[in-house]
């Protein structure tokens, strides 16, 4: 095909899909980016607290049709944010939280939730998992970029109390990875 042909072909394109208002991508949904909205009625929530990377971190409760970003995501990008709702912070690892931290209270049951790290000189980690959470418990996500040279670490935990010792303490709990998974 010659470059002119090319170009007419391309301008024909261009001009069928401002025409037709884009029905060729009958069924493609595109949305603009929305920020995570908290549940407003908090008798049945958990408190989840994510660690560092917040900015390419999604939320979708059960029943939802999308993530929506953990921070605001602007025309000039994401911003990270610290936000703070009064969860345990868990004392020996006090360094977890002079970084950014975010927590947030989700609806109980099950829930998804995708992380992408920023980008570094050995590139970029996404994670998209589901957890059950249970009402009234604080979980704790860390999606550590730099815990390994080769791969990033998910550590999924519940918050607890140590009785014995009186002090909060993390307890792994299970994810299920959903990435590529499709629909719930």
């Amino acid at each position: 095909m010659s470059f002119k042909k090319f170009k007419l072909t391309l301008v024909i394109c261009i001009l069928a899909s401002l025409i037709s208002g884009c029905s060729l991508l009958k069924g493609f949904k595109v949305r603009q980016p929305t920020t995570y909205k908290e549940p407003t009625v908090l008798s049945d929530v958990s408190r989840v607290r994510f660690i560092g990377n917040v900015t390419g971190t999604g939320v979708r409760p059960f029943g939802s049709e999308y993530y929506d970003g953990l921070v605001y995501h602007g025309v000039w990008g994401h911003y990270n944010s610290t936000k703070d709702i009064g969860m345990p912070k868990i004392s020996y690892r006090k360094s977890d939280y002079e970084g950014y931290y975010y927590e947030v209270y989700v609806k109980s049951g099950r829930a998804r939730f995708l992380i992408t790290t920023d980008a570094t000189l050995m590139g970029t980690c996404m994670a998209m998992f589901e957890v059950k959470l249970e009402a009234g418990k604080d979980y704790e996500f860390n999606y550590d970029p730099h815990a390994s040279r080769d791969s990033c670490i998910l550590h999924a935990n519940e918050i607890v109390k140590d009785e014995k010792m009186g002090a909060y303490t993390l307890k792994k709990i299970e994810t299920k990875d959903v990435y590529g998974k499709g629909d719930w």
